[in-house]
């Protein structure tokens, strides 16, 4: 509790713009979530593309990475990869969202979401290239 009181207190050190991207990506985050948790796929996906069709907010892309990161770190349990990957890509469109699996011979599905552009990753790094991409979305 005390690493959420002191990650919250930093918060109102942070430059407007920073506060401001935060704040947005947390409000992105907490509906993607829920929406993710209690919708089937397909009423997902359309929900999905409502809101990311009202996106307005122009955020600089190295400040809105910033602020997902910040926001899933108060509780990355939570807040993982796929919900930090749809709000990136909600807010800059023009990168393409991958969900990868890691082939194992184990019985563990090991599944990760990333947004790259032009070979570049823009949000959830990839600890090692071992996953093959399952779904691009684009």
């Amino acid at each position: 509790m005390k690493d959420l009181w002191r990650k919250l207190n930093k918060l109102g050190t942070l430059p407007s713009d920073e506060k401001k991207a935060f704040y947005h990506a947390a409000w992105n985050m907490l509906r993607i979530t829920v929406a993710l948790r209690v919708l089937k796929f397909q009423s997902f996906k359309k929900y999905y593309k409502a809101i990311s069709s009202r996106s307005k907010a122009k955020f600089p892309e190295d400040i809105y990475k910033l602020a997902i990161k910040r926001f899933a770190s108060i509780r990355p349990q939570t807040f993982s990869c796929l919900p930090q990957a749809l709000c990136f890509k909600k807010q800059f469109q023009d990168s393409k969202l991958i969900i990868g699996i890691q082939p194992s011979t184990t019985t563990n599905l090991d599944a990760h979401a990333w947004v790259e552009r032009k070979g570049e990753f823009l949000i959830g790094e990839i600890p090692n290239f071992d996953y093959l991409p399952l779904w691009i979305w684009e």
